[in-house]
């Protein structure tokens, strides 16, 4: 063998790099805010200091599960073919109808266009 190629690391011109994982300090996330903090935070700190509680988010009313139920049994659509006309996953109008979903808005507006009703919030 030729001695100027035992050694493949020979011919190399850099040192290698080691990536090394930090340890996860106490702090967490709000250390990383005080790290991070800029001109802009006084606003957020304010938000996040409040005791202003948010209002709640919008919910379909019972009427509104009413009227989808009504709108589908009008059609004799099941839920799966009312699935199907508004382009959602499987089992989406059995959770919004039980109320163990809360719809987005495209939801409800594709559901109100399929059958032809007004969704009421609370």
């Amino acid at each position: 063998m030729n001695s100027t190629h035992d050694n493949a690391n020979d011919d190399q011109d850099w040192t290698p790099v080691v990536m090394k994982r930090r340890k996860p300090t106490a702090t967490g996330a709000a250390g990383y805010q005080s790290q991070n903090r800029g001109a802009g935070s006084s606003h957020l700190r304010i938000v996040e200091e409040s005791d202003v509680p948010l209002p709640p988010p919008k919910r379909l009313s019972a009427a509104g599960k009413t009227a989808i139920i009504q709108g589908r049994l009008a059609k004799k659509w099941s839920q799966d073919q009312l699935n199907a006309a508004c382009n959602l996953p499987p089992k989406t109008i059995n959770a919004i109808e039980a109320g163990r979903a809360q719809p987005s808005g495209a939801q409800l507006n594709a559901i109100a266009r399929a059958l032809g009703v007004v969704l009421k919030f609370e």
